[in-house]
């Protein structure tokens, strides 16, 4: 990561009155972040004696901006006033400025009387602030310092550092006269004695303390503004396939983080050059970059102008109509200056224009290259006076294929403009993996698309990509997730599988072309079999093979059918992700790389449409014909040849074949031009004419005859020689027209041939799709029945206490599915290793096994984080976090059946012994119950009845409820999520979903009393904390696990289940354990898949050549 990434600590330190240690304090803050400095974490910027404008400054120093993460001051201070050097800063000002910085995470004010400022900055939207509710002394605020920013630089959350300090220094005691305190000496002498607790934190949400350094190191939008939800929508569905990503698609655009980032730098940054050039390769995604990630940023503060490139207006047209809307006057500099002016004066913000698809002004301009070039020269120069001018704050960017690099930075180069260059990269690993992450990446996509992935898609996805062209990798990537998406949309609980992506992943666009095509709808499934569809699509490919954009006036002209059933068509393309039509007005390929592919169905498409063009093409194209046919000159004497003038000389004609093929195909083509007509007609009359020809030839026989038999002296014989040759013409007449129904016979025959043809070739190709298929199905099941039977011989050989040989089976059963295992071969797996692992005593898994502490377990979800113990008679609640190993108390003045803690508010919510409900100290009426559950995000509760048969569903912000009856006794509730439940009666399991009926899941083998879903819902553990029995099903309700702590062969292991927790990342579950007399220690429990990474390490976990011979595995 560039070093102009890390985040910045600015420390101020300001001491006018010079009656301030501050030296000790800059000693021990230097010294706690000279490690975090040295690892890239963070940088430090101290100022001594910084007065409010050099505060400033630095704020809006390019080289900090965007970075400051953590304001730190210290000096004097008052209620209202922060005391600068030579200068008193009140408070409110300075406030409002620090509130405007996106980048600013924390606000330290380590002086007296800090609390009135820190509750303004909250206000004013700063996520944290620490300040001090009374006087301080300089040992105090440097220790506290010191021990904050050690904590800090080792990678701890805001709140923790902030607890590790202030604790520890809560337990010293020093003389009140030490050092000098740090409040104005007014209030120092007015000041009386205080408690130990000088510090306290303050923040907007709770997830804000989690804050580290580490997360903005490795966060590309640290320092960028937010997208506010309320202005970017989660969209469905969320993947745009061959589109690229608009706006309505930022807040699900992934991928990109570092580039949108270096872009919004770069483009906001007043003391470089105004004119970027962005530039990539044809499929890079240079439009979905500026669209969903760069532009939204932009706006926030800025007033952004984009357009793409359209020939019809001009570059300098386009130019001055994305600024004016629906002028179209062009102007010249000075009036482009002065309309810029006139919307920064009225809306108060800089403008930045961006300018998109400018190579099109040379692949879709009917002019020369040359003229392309001189209206890019003339574009230049008024830009160059646009960005040297004084009286705008003018920012360009201008976007384009790489290959016209050369064209653009000439003008430029020539004209002396300077300027900035950004190549995008087509799609790394890294950015793969974000892609196929981004929609769990944070709560709100998690709760709005429930979606879970399986961890080892991203590396999956990321290998199988690898083998594609570089330039294919993005929109095979999209078209995958699309596909997979549309498979699981429908689901309760959608889940990303590596099974399902090999399903879905398309081997080359032109499956997928296909695939869409014939996806579409009945009343256009003739413009598909006709060749229309084709047409249409190649239409939109450009001389460069590339996408090209046409307005939609000349998409309709160019074809003969009806507008409205083009517009359908056009539209039904747009909704299979082939096109891209904007508002009825153009369209445009879906993506570039899109263009190939089209352009050779198209060529290889034997479709009537393809077919007729190909004819019609071909004859006319002809560069050095034969003459098909000429006029004999008894014909021109006699001009006997109906509908055929004599001056017509036409080269090339139709035979009688090709003019009913393109006959046939017309309706699958664009509208033939005049050259076409004419050739089409011409032949028809020419094979009319040679017929009539024929028979002219026959009727001049016969005038000759007659006039031949009136000089022959016979009579009766010339009568008889005339009436042979009547016959005779007779008889060729009827020749003639035999030929004639032959032909036409031969055609519909030919049509017939050339339509089973088509048939038999569509059908073969689905034939060889079904058999791939097919053998792959068979070769799956084949593996799944092998799978199924080691697991079932796995578990017979662990009964006989052959663990050993049990686990190399089911290692090998898990490793040949382990795309898709089956509930059987996960248990076998599970169950032997705990099996072999009992008789390891001293394996070193054991050491990830047994942990000393909850500081040492991988990430778990905070909600499960918190042990909550009721404690006092039922009159207060103990609640430890279990990480932290901080503790908090609640007290209520009533005995509970059930006290729980809402984290968000710092409240409770109980129920009283005679079945009132309380939240946040009000009392819900109409309802008794005996206990409350909460959801992870505190947004519902759900209290049970007395009678265990009802459940009411709270709101947690208003308090309104609804309520589910329930024939069973239900025993324990958990919630999944804000919407769904599990509920346990006896030893049942149900799934309900709010609105919704419930339904059973599975039976455990004992009574449930604690139920724990994993954060992604792929897990649940179930237990009985009487009977020290735990099983885990999947979200299918298979069993997965069964007490492995019983089977592992420690003794006296004592397992806590109300104080366990699921791994983030739902491989492992952690539980405290006693064990015997010694310290409670946390017991790990690997799941299957964190089972199997453990034994990667160990070979002699492996299949032997003699498991091999004995159980037939080749």
């Amino acid at each position: 990561m560039d070093e102009t990434n890390l985040p910045v600590i600015f420390v101020v330190f300001a001491n006018p009155d010079q009656d301030l240690r501050l030296s000790r304090e800059e000693y021990a803050i230097r010294r706690a972040l000279k490690e975090a400095e040295r690892q890239g974490l963070c940088k430090l910027e101290i100022r001594i004696n910084a007065g409010r404008q050099e505060i400033f400054e630095v704020f809006l120093d390019p080289a900090f901006q965007n970075r400051i993460a953590i304001f730190h001051y210290a000096g004097h201070a008052t209620y209202e006033e922060l005391f600068l050097q030579e200068e008193k800063a009140y408070a409110e000002p300075l406030m409002r400025f620090l509130a405007r910085q996106d980048s600013l995470q924390l606000v330290f004010l380590n002086a007296c009387f800090t609390l009135k400022q820190a509750k303004q900055l909250n206000d004013e939207g700063v996520p944290v602030v620490i300040a001090t509710l009374n006087t301080v002394d300089d040992l105090d605020a440097a220790e506290v310092a010191n021990l904050f920013y050690q904590s800090l630089g080792k990678g701890e959350t805001i709140h923790k550092s902030f607890k590790n300090a202030v604790d520890f220094d809560e337990a010293l005691v020093r003389p009140s006269n030490q050092a000098a305190n740090r409040g104005s000496k007014k209030l120092a002498t007015q000041t009386s004695a205080h408690s130990r607790k000088l510090w306290e934190i303050y923040s907007l949400e709770k997830e804000d303390l989690d804050w580290a350094l580490i997360w903005a190191k490795n966060d590309p939008f640290f320092g960028l503004p937010d997208l506010p939800p309320n202005e970017y929508a989660l969209p469905r569905p969320p993947f745009v396939s061959l589109k690229y990503y608009t706006e309505n698609e930022a807040a699900v655009f992934f991928g990109r983080g570092w580039k949108v980032r270096e872009l919004y730098t770069q483009l906001t940054n007043t003391d470089t050059s105004s004119l970027t050039l962005l530039f990539g390769q044809s499929g890079a995604g240079k439009s979905s970059l500026l669209n969903a990630g760069v532009i939204p940023r932009l706006k926030i503060y800025h007033k952004v102008y984009w357009a793409r490139y359209e020939a019809s207006k001009g570059l300098m047209g386009t130019f001055c109509q994305a600024i004016r809307g629906d002028k179209k006057t062009i102007l010249d500099a000075q009036g482009l200056m002065d309309e810029w002016h006139r919307i920064e004066i009225k809306l108060k913000r800089p403008v930045i224009v961006v300018l998109d698809q400018l190579e099109e002004l040379f692949t879709q301009n009917d002019t020369s290259k040359d003229k392309a070039a001189q209206e890019l020269q003339e574009f230049i120069e008024v830009l160059q006076t646009l960005l040297k001018s004084n009286k705008v704050q003018a920012t360009v960017l201008l976007s384009f294929r790489k290959e016209y690099l050369a064209e653009i930075e000439k003008p430029l180069v020539k004209n002396k403009v300077s300027y900035n260059k950004h190549f995008l990269d087509l799609l790394t690993k890294a950015d793969i993996h974000q892609v196929v992450n981004g929609l769990a990446s944070n709560e709100r996509l998690r709760d709005e698309y429930r979606l879970t992935i399986d961890p080892e898609l991203a590396t999956a996805v990321s290998e199988a990509l690898q083998q594609q062209p570089s330039n294919l990798i993005a929109p095979i990537l999209q078209i995958a997730l699309s596909e997979m998406w549309k498979n699981v949309d429908q689901q309760d609980n959608p889940h990303f599988t590596k099974a399902l992506f090999a399903e879905r992943l398309f081997q080359n666009l032109e499956d997928f072309l296909e695939d869409q095509l014939n996806a579409l709808p009945t009343n256009y499934q003739e413009a598909y079999e006709n060749g229309l569809v084709y047409d249409v699509l190649n239409f939109h490919v450009s001389e460069e093979t590339t996408a090209q954009r046409w307005p939609e006036d000349q998409v309709l002209a160019r074809y003969h059918h009806p507008d409205h059933y083009l517009k359908g068509l056009l539209l039904e393309l747009d909704k299979l992700r082939l096109l891209n039509v904007t508002n009825h007005q153009s369209s445009a390929l879906a993506h570039d790389t899109l263009a190939p592919v089209v352009q050779k169905v198209y060529k290889l498409s034997t479709k009537p449409g393809q077919r007729a063009t190909q004819i019609l093409e071909g004859k006319l194209n002809i560069k050095d014909p034969k003459r098909y046919f000429h006029y004999s000159s008894l014909v021109k004497k006699i001009g006997l040849l109906a509908g055929l003038k004599a001056e017509e000389k036409r080269l090339i004609y139709l035979n009688y074949l090709e003019v009913q093929i393109v006959t046939r195909g017309r309706k699958g083509m664009k509208a033939w031009e005049q050259a076409e007509i004419d050739l089409v007609r011409q032949s028809k009359n020419k094979l009319l004419a040679s017929l009539g020809e024929k028979v002219t030839v026959a009727l001049v026989v016969l005038v000759t005859l007659f006039f031949t038999v009136k000089y022959q002296s016979d009579a009766a014989k010339g009568k008889q020689t005339i009436g042979l040759q009547q016959d005779t013409i007779k008889t060729k007449n009827q020749n003639i027209e035999r030929q004639r129904l032959l032909l036409e016979q031969q055609q519909d025959s030919l049509d017939k041939t050339l339509s089973v043809v088509d048939e038999k070739t569509k059908l073969a190709k689905q034939k060889e799709q079904e058999a791939q298929r097919a053998e792959s199905k068979a070769k799956n099941a084949q593996i799944a029945a092998q799978a199924q039977n080691l697991a079932l011989i796995s578990n017979q050989l662990r009964n006989a206490y052959n663990d050993d040989e049990a686990l190399r089976l089911a290692k090998y059963a898990y490793q040949s599915t382990q795309s898709n295992p089956s509930a059987m071969v996960t248990y076998a797996y599970a169950a032997s290793f705990y099996a072999w692992l009992s008789k390891q005593s001293d394996h070193p898994i054991w050491k990830e096994m047994l942990l000393p502490s909850w500081q040492a377990t991988k990430a778990i979800p905070f909600h499960q984080q918190f042990y909550e113990k009721i404690v006092n008679d039922g009159r207060e609640l103990s609640v430890e976090d279990l990480k932290s190993r901080a503790f908090k108390s609640k007290k209520v003045r009533r005995s509970t059946t059930s006290l729980v803690y809402l984290k968000n508010t710092d409240a409770t919510a109980y129920t009283t012994t005679g079945g009132d409900v309380f939240i946040k100290g009000k009392l819900l009426p109409d309802i008794k119950a005996k206990k409350l559950f909460v959801s992870p995000k505190e947004r519902q509760l759900a209290a049970l009845s007395m009678d265990g048969k009802k459940l009411y569903i709270i709101n947690g912000y208003n308090h309104q409820y609804i309520a589910k009856s329930s024939p069973l006794e239900i025993n324990e509730v958990i919630f999944l999520n804000e919407r769904t439940l599990l509920l346990a009666s006896n030893n049942q399991v149900y799934r309900y979903t709010i609105g919704q009926k419930s339904r059973l899941l599975f039976k455990a083998s004992f009574r449930i009393t604690r139920l724990l879903g994993s954060p992604f819902q792929n897990y649940l553990m179930v237990a009985n904390s009487f009977s020290n029995q735990m099983e885990v099903y999947n979200r299918n309700g298979a069993l997965v696990l069964s007490s492995p702590h019983n089977a592992i062969g420690r003794t006296e292991i004592n397992p806590v289940w109300s104080k366990s927790a699921f791994s983030l990342d739902e491989k492992e579950i952690y539980v405290e354990i006693r064990e015997g007399h010694q310290p409670t220690k946390v017991l790990v429990l690997p799941l299957p898949k964190r089972i199997h990474q453990l034994l990667q390490e160990y070979p002699l976990t492996n299949l032997t050549p003699g498991d091999r011979r004995k159980h037939g595995i080749k």
